[in-house]
C-alpha cells in the first residue's frame, strides 16, 4: 500500500513539474525564483502549525463539538418521548371525555399548557 501511494504521488507530481521550472537547474535553487520562495514559505507555515499543535487543537474542538451535538440529540430524543407521552395522555383523556386539567397540573407541572377547548 505504501509503494502504491508513493507511486501515485510521483505520477501526480510529474505534470506539475513539467509545467514548472526545471528543479535540476541552478536557477531553480536561487532565491530569485519565486516558486522556491513560495515552497519554503509553505513548509515553514506547515511546520509552525505542527509546532503549536494546531491539528490537535482542531481535533479537540471537533471532538467537543461532536459531544455537544450528541448530548443535544439525546436531549431532543428525551423531549420527543416526553411529548409523545403527553400527547397520548391528552388523546386518552379526550377519547374518554374527561376533564384534562388534572393532567397538566399534577403530572406535568413544568409544562405551561393553556386551557384547551374541544368542540
Amino acid at each position: 500500500m505504501r509503494k502504491l501511494s508513493i507511486l501515485l504521488a510521483l505520477t501526480a507530481a510529474s505534470p506539475a513539474m513539467a509545467a514548472s521550472k526545471n528543479p535540476f537547474s541552478a536557477y531553480f535553487w536561487s532565491f530569485g525564483n519565486t516558486d522556491l520562495i513560495v515552497a519554503i514559505a509553505f513548509f515553514v507555515f506547515i511546520g509552525v502549525l505542527f509546532y503549536f499543535k494546531v491539528p490537535a487543537m482542531i481535533g479537540g474542538m471537533l471532538d467537543n463539538r461532536a459531544d455537544t451535538i450528541k448530548s443535544e440529540l439525546d436531549e431532543a430524543r428525551a423531549l420527543r418521548e416526553e411529548a409523545q407521552k403527553v400527547l397520548a395522555d391528552y388523546t386518552n383523556a379526550v377519547r374518554s371525555d374527561t376533564d384534562i386539567s388534572y393532567i397538566s397540573a399534577r403530572d406535568y407541572p413544568y409544562l405551561k399548557l393553556s386551557p384547551m377547548v374541544f368542540y
